[in-house]
């Protein structure tokens, strides 16, 4: 074998020559995260914002401001290894921080807690314009509960034999949802949802085609209940509408890759609803069912899981552990 040995002025023709290979290598490894970042944002692929909490906090829920459209994250002091579970959940110490969803600033911190409205609870149940709240009337028994207005005047109670263990308020207090029991004289004791109308909460309806296990929301006009049934084993799943002032429904079964579904939200204007699975968040069409977007979810809670549509309806909000993630689901359609 022969060695390869080079003038000094092959060698000086050869360093041009690195340059000019390392310099793309090294433009790469710079640049091309963020290129990459902003392909994958206008393919839709990524959140365009992300909304990213302080070090050391964890989020918890998140709500979209109706007045200033700004987004509201609460958060809880992040676990560690050494904490004791016992103290951290009699002192959860719970902090609110302000967005900007434009720009991803953050804008104001302090104590306090978001105002979650449209999910049921075992704890309270507020409607989507703020106005109503639901509180039980005995945390420990779960007698009743009573729906207040917005400077604590009772307005309603559910029915002495009416024991309801979680409800959701409709979105200007109309309505009362509730899952329990009721005992009649007649009948005897009977477990499941209950519907409760404003004049008529005196006479709890039972509703025979829901269960325990569904997703359900009330469209922002009270009209009708948006439900995601899961099957049994997680097969197959579907997504209906039912109509409460009308007999108009409909339904769609929700695609096999985004099983199990884990949380269901309609938006402001009632014209999207959107399910949040493990992987995927599917909008669909409030009006007739039919699927507009799929978007891939990766960096979302997997058992914590919680979506919310803006005012405007322009972003998908999908809570995570570090904050929020924001989809500008109707700018980039595949």
């Amino acid at each position: 074998m022969h060695a390869l040995t080079l003038t000094r002025r092959q060698q000086g023709a050869l360093v041009p020559l690195g340059i000019g290979l390392l310099l793309p290598a090294v433009a790469t490894a710079l640049y091309g995260p963020q290129v990459y970042q902003r392909e994958q944002i206008a393919r839709g692929l990524a959140p365009a914002v992300r909304l990213r909490l302080p070090s050391g906090k964890s989020a918890k829920s998140f709500s979209f401001d109706l007045e200033t459209h700004r987004v509201e994250v609460e958060a809880v002091r992040a676990e560690t290894a050494s904490e004791d579970e016992n103290l951290r959940v009699r002192h959860p110490r719970t902090d609110l921080f302000v967005f900007d969803p434009a720009t991803g600033a953050l804008l104001a911190e302090g104590s306090g807690s978001t105002a979650r409205s449209g999910e049921f609870s075992d704890e309270h149940a507020i409607s989507a314009d703020r106005q109503f709240i639901a509180k039980p009337t005995d945390l420990y028994l779960d007698h009743g509960w009573k729906v207040l207005d917005p400077r604590g005047k009772e307005l309603s109670t559910t029915p002495s034999n009416l024991s309801l263990s979680r409800v959701l308020l409709s979105p200007h207090g109309k309505y009362l949802l509730g899952w329990g029991q009721t005992h009649s004289p007649r009948q005897g004791r009977g477990e499941g949802m209950y519907f409760l109308t404003g004049p008529q909460r005196d006479n709890p309806r039972p509703m025979r085609d829901l269960s325990r296990w569904d997703l359900i929301a009330f469209t922002p006009d009270e009209t009708g209940l948006m439900v995601v049934s899961p099957a049994p084993q997680g097969l197959w799943s579907r997504l209906r509408y039912i109509g409460l002032s009308t007999t108009a429904s409909w339904e769609c079964t929700l695609p096999q890759e985004s099983l199990p579904p884990q949380a269901l939200t309609v938006s402001p204007d009632g014209r999207f609803v959107a399910v949040a699975s493990q992987n995927s968040l599917l909008v669909f069409d409030a009006h007739n069912g039919l699927l507009l977007r799929t978007i891939p979810r990766t960096a979302g809670w997997a058992s914590h899981c919680i979506v919310r549509f803006s005012p405007e309806s322009r972003w998908l909000g999908d809570l995570t552990p570090e904050g929020v993630d924001l989809w500008d689901w109707q700018k980039h359609r595949p």
